[in-house]
């Protein structure tokens, strides 16, 4: 949600708007004793005093004066990066010990300064953001004397903003650009951290950071964008940085000794001491097992996909099976929603769903191509002997989709998870819809589309802050009327932004062969994996008990 830059309570309006703002014709909030504007721009900010009919004429200059806020108090744009931002994104320099750095003349400082300022501002309805992205394209321009982290930080972040602005060409450069000049300087090395922070553990951590979160926009950027390959794997760039620690810790400053990727790596050989990582960590490694297991592999051969399907079942439940208990309830200590083991949760599900969906009974629809977020349909379907298995294949979907679901009802502003989400919601709301047509029917259809409701509105939320949400949301709706018959006059070519006329899709036929009614679980059990707790008879083709024999992952341990 849009939040005003002041606190009115706390701020004392007047009447004329300061000398600045109206020499440069922009509106001023006239706040007392510096308007947001100027105190975004760290201008002096000055108001003329208005003369009294009773004395005598003042002088015209008579004026009070404000100084800018000083730089070693954060601005409100950079405190809203902070709160909105930045929890889903840690690799910045915690705000306390940000203030201790601003106002250094380091090299890419200004530019990450800048970087959060427009971040901030999209959070606000007080300030525009087209021209603090003018000023920070103008900052980008300018050649740095030499790469610091600080660049790193600010290409990085600026790609992820970037690519929910609905900027993809920009977004894509500046990862390229990041991921370039961070392998240059020796950032994906564990002794950058030590060489580079002035003996500082809080900027030796900010750095490994940094590394990671490349590593995970890169992967983000990708599945988004529909590639088999992410940047830093097709480049063999080798990374041997060492793990972040918890955020507690790095808020505060008490920053223990960094955990290695090796030690997570043999993580189920160690002792109940040793095999507890941090949340950053355990992302980090569920996103590597993705790149390992999905990945790089063409989906054009049976065995291909069956093998992904395979193995990356095999990775999740392993990474949910070695989740400490503490970490399961997605929950901080402190009450708050931990941000990166839902990012981590929400990949869970959106992953389990583009990989089985090929294989399972929901099928794809032509329109579906007008989705900038979801994987495009394949050109056919696999060979039939493969869909014996299809049950499986859908029960699973069935269950990504419910916990997915959870996910989006958790008390907490869905403005502050990472705007990645957009698409993973997409993703699963369109395999929904798909249920919808070819699966659900009386209550169990009703209830999926009051969870369908719950996504769009999510999305739309989503779409306050960030353009390309917007977009997704039209994109879902166009789906959504043709795969279930609603307003079928309408044309889908309305939501495609080069005006083209029709939906293309590259098969001759999109129709499936039809699935042989097999019962694939009776010599199955998939309770702890799938969290279901009923049989899976209601699997047949009617799904009549679906709704009922799923367990929520947040009211119980989401291992089991």
């Amino acid at each position: 949600m849009l939040q005003p830059l002041s606190d009115p309570a706390r701020a004392r309006r007047i009447s004329l708007a300061c000398v600045q703002c109206r020499s440069r014709h922009v509106k001023c909030d006239k706040i007392r004793p510096i308007c947001s504007y100027c105190q975004v721009h760290g201008s002096e900010c000055t108001y003329r005093t208005r003369r009294h009919r009773q004395t005598k004429v003042e002088e015209d200059n008579v004026s009070t004066t404000s100084s800018p806020l000083p730089r070693t108090d954060l601005e409100p744009l950079i405190e809203l990066y902070y709160r909105y931002f930045h929890g889903s994104h840690p690799c910045a320099l915690p705000a306390a010990f940000l203030r201790d750095k601003i106002t250094e003349d380091i090299p890419g400082m200004s530019l990450l300064v800048s970087v959060m300022r427009f971040i901030g501002s999209l959070f606000t309805s007080s300030v525009p953001s087209g021209p603090l992205e003018d000023e920070l394209t103008a900052a980008l321009s300018q050649r740095q004397p030499w790469t610091s982290g600080f660049e790193i930080q600010a290409l990085i972040l600026y790609s992820i903003a970037a690519f929910w602005c609905d900027k993809i060409p920009l977004s894509e450069e500046l990862l390229m650009t990041a991921i370039i000049k961070a392998v240059s300087i020796g950032m994906n090395t564990r002794m950058y951290a030590v060489e580079n922070s002035g003996g500082d553990p809080i900027m030796a951590e900010s750095w490994r950071r940094t590394w990671w979160q490349i590593y995970i926009a890169d992967l983000h950027i990708a599945a988004t964008n529909h590639k088999t390959e992410i940047c830093i794997s097709r480049q063999n760039i080798s990374a041997d940085v060492d793990l972040p620690c918890e955020e507690d810790e790095y808020n505060s400053g008490r920053i223990p000794e960094p955990r290695t990727m090796e030690e997570y790596d043999n993580r189920e050989f160690a002792s109940d001491e040793e095999a507890d990582f941090s949340s950053y960590a355990y992302l980090i490694g569920l996103l590597k097992s993705f790149d390992r297991t999905i990945f790089g592999i063409p989906r054009d051969s049976e065995a291909n996909v069956r093998s992904i399907c395979s193995n990356t079942d095999a990775s999740n439940a392993a990474w949910m099976s070695l989740l400490p208990k503490r970490k399961r309830k997605l929950f901080r200590e402190d009450g708050k929603v931990d941000e990166l083991l839902f990012k981590a949760s929400t990949l869970l599900q959106a992953y389990t769903i583009d990989i089985h969906r090929q294989l399972s009974k929901l099928k794809y629809s032509p329109i579906e191509s007008v989705s900038s977020c979801s994987p495009r349909p394949p050109p056919d379907r696999l060979a039939p002997m493969y869909y014996r298995e299809a049950h499986l294949h859908t029960a699973k979907i069935l269950c990504a989709i419910e916990r997915m679901t959870d996910l989006l009802t958790l008390p907490t502003d869905m403005t502050l998870h990472t705007p990645f989400t957009i698409c993973m919601t997409a993703t699963i709301t369109i395999a929904h819809l798909s249920a919808c047509k070819f699966v659900f029917k009386g209550r169990e259809l009703d209830v999926a589309r009051e969870r369908i409701r719950l996504a769009i509105g999510a999305l739309e939320s989503f779409g306050e802050i960030w353009p390309r949400a917007k977009k997704v949301v039209r994109e879902i709706k166009a789906i959504a009327r043709d795969v279930l018959h609603l307003g079928r006059e309408e044309k889908a070519d309305a939501f495609q932004d080069d005006g083209s006329s029709s939906v293309q899709t590259s098969a001759g036929s999109l129709s499936q062969n039809p699935v042989d009614e097999v019962d694939y679980f009776s010599s199955v059990d998939l309770t702890r994996y799938l969290g279901y707790s009923g049989d899976f008879s209601c699997l047949g083709s009617s799904f009549d008990k679906h709704e009922a024999d799923i367990r929520s992952p947040f009211s119980l341990d989401i291992s089991t």
